[in-house]
């Protein structure tokens, strides 16, 4: 196979998801890695670096966020230092003029004589024409390092009885055998297959051989542990294409689709696990986009929690599901359609905890940080360009459950709070821990004298307690009102003769006040009763 990677921004999926299926259905012997395939658990950067220095074909994405990333920069420097690796650099929707010189000053066109070759992506209409210039130079370049493979001859020849075959709108017994027993067993023949067919009438049959039960898990890679390919099932095109011709009232076909998404979504593996392919879940969505609504079962729309919840990315089929998929419900009235869009509105809103490295949580003061299920920027384009809907068809229960995460986290947020303030003339550091609803950890003790001229309240983000006089820790139970917390607070500090001095700090309440307020204050601002 031919190592060919793309390099991008995060904001350029949507392209780079395009250009990638595109590029692996040439069946020239292309293995297609972009930076969300190629996952490692530690050092990513070093191995992407170490992965580019064995590519073949280097594309990488010129857009305008694209620039800005020094890791983009460093991909494509690695690359054209590389003696091995061709570079095809791609613009798309950015200025040649902001783009660096040490790219720049290397470009061509495709038929020019010398220089780095480049396309063009920035107007819509104009992908297919830029892409057949850019496969002119990706195969010569193939070609004249000798790796077009001398099987491909036989490959094409294969190919044309392929396409007679799927040119009969009912192929014969004999057809269908051909094609399961001799041409579906390779790898690039079913791509090939696959890629070219579009004939409904198959679909019962591949379904009953088998050919939907091979959802791809990730692969590691045996060069670098810990990273991972996620591959692309090559009879999902079919499926997708099926569905847009899909007739309404062909419920037979439909739900035959329906039980392949079921089927391929509940399997398991040998431990017990659903298979994370986040490819396959973009594609299922595509699917579901092109149904009519009214065929689409609520319990195959709560499929997309599993789906959104991959650890290798979740981005393609967040994408789909915000921009597409739950606008084609919202813009509805239907009773059934409403309630689709509310399932869907309930998940993509929905939060993770995950655990928070030990250097991050001597920082924080906190083991877990919540994490969107859906990436911010698709959620808040959702909420911007579907505001009105959102209002109009989302249920009060589903606002409740959002209002109770949205407290989760300002709880979470404003558990611990380190402050400095000053009491009778002399500094203290406070830490007030909350525990549960109404109760706190207390902690006071005098600053050294080298602490003393520090302002700032946060003082202690990287370090968990400073050098202090004698520190005192209270435990606070029942505070339901600032006057209980603050009478609590001093009763308890003026039992310590340390602190008799600070009845006489005319601003004490002030002072407390103002840490139980902090304390309570964001948690009452949603006011919701769930």
């Amino acid at each position: 196979m031919i190592k060919t990677f793309i390099s991008h921004s995060s904001d350029d999926h949507d392209f780079v998801g395009w250009l990638k299926i595109k590029l692996e259905k040439e069946n020239i012997g292309l293995d297609v890695i972009v930076d969300e395939d190629f996952i490692h658990v530690g050092d990513k950067t070093q191995k992407l670096l170490d992965e580019i220095k064995k590519t073949i074909i280097f594309i990488s994405i010129l857009s305008p966020t694209a620039i800005e990333k020094n890791f983009v920069l460093n991909e494509i420097r690695t690359a054209i230092k590389n003696p091995i690796t061709e570079v095809f650099p791609i613009i798309f929707k950015c200025k040649i003029s902001k783009i660096p010189k040490f790219i720049k000053n290397e470009f061509k066109r495709f038929d020019s004589v010398s220089g780095i070759q480049c396309s063009n992506f920035s107007i819509d209409r104009e992908w297919d024409n830029e892409y057949s210039r850019l496969m002119i130079g990706i195969i010569k370049k193939i070609n004249d390092l000798g790796l077009l493979r001398e099987k491909n001859i036989d490959f094409y020849q294969d190919c044309r009885h392929i396409d007679l075959i799927l040119s009969e709108n009912e192929p014969t017994n004999m057809e269908i055998k051909l094609m399961t027993e001799v041409f579906l067993i390779k790898e690039e023949y079913r791509k090939y297959f696959f890629s070219k067919l579009d004939n409904i009438y198959w679909l019962t049959f591949l379904k009953n051989w088998g050919y939907f039960k091979s959802n791809p898990s990730p692969i590691e890679s045996k060069d670098s542990p810990g990273s991972y390919t996620v591959p692309r099932w090559s009879i999902l095109d079919y499926l997708e294409k099926i569905s847009i011709n899909l007739d309404k009232d062909d419920k037979k076909c439909s739900g035959i689709i329906l039980d392949i998404i079921r089927e391929v979504t509940n399997y398991k593996d040998s431990s017990g696990n659903p298979i994370d392919n986040y490819i396959t879940w973009w594609y299922f969505i595509k699917v579901l986009i092109n149904f009519p609504n009214e065929t689409i079962p609520i319990e195959i729309i709560k499929f997309i929690n599993l789906w959104l919840d991959s650890r290798y990315g979740s981005t393609l089929p967040g994408s789909e599901i915000a921009k597409r998929l739950l606008p084609k419900f919202l813009k509805n009235t239907h009773k059934d359609d409403c309630q689709k869009a509310d399932e869907i509105f309930k998940i993509i809103t929905d939060i993770k905890w995950e655990n928070i490295p030990k250097e991050r949580f001597d920082i924080l003061g906190r083991e877990k940080e919540p994490i969107l299920i859906l990436d911010d920027h698709y959620l808040l384009e959702t909420f911007k360009k579907n505001l009105q809907n959102i209002s109009k068809h989302i249920s009060n229960q589903t606002i409740f459950i959002i209002a109770d995460r949205i407290k989760k986290i300002l709880y979470e947020e404003n558990k611990i709070r380190k402050e400095v303030i000053e009491l009778y003339e002399k500094k203290y550091y406070l830490m007030i821990v909350k525990i549960e609803e109404f109760d706190y950890k207390f902690t006071i003790g005098a600053l050294k004298e080298n602490e003393e001229q520090v302002e700032d309240p946060f003082l202690f983000k990287k370090k968990e307690i400073p050098k202090l006089h004698d520190s005192t820790n209270i435990y606070l139970k029942e505070c339901k009102n600032e006057d209980i917390f603050i009478k609590k607070i001093t009763k308890e500090l003026l039992k310590n003769s340390r602190y008799t001095k600070i009845k006489k700090d005319k601003n004490l309440r002030e002072k407390f006040g103002k840490l139980f307020e902090y304390m309570t204050l964001p948690h009452s601002l949603v006011q919701f009763l769930s």
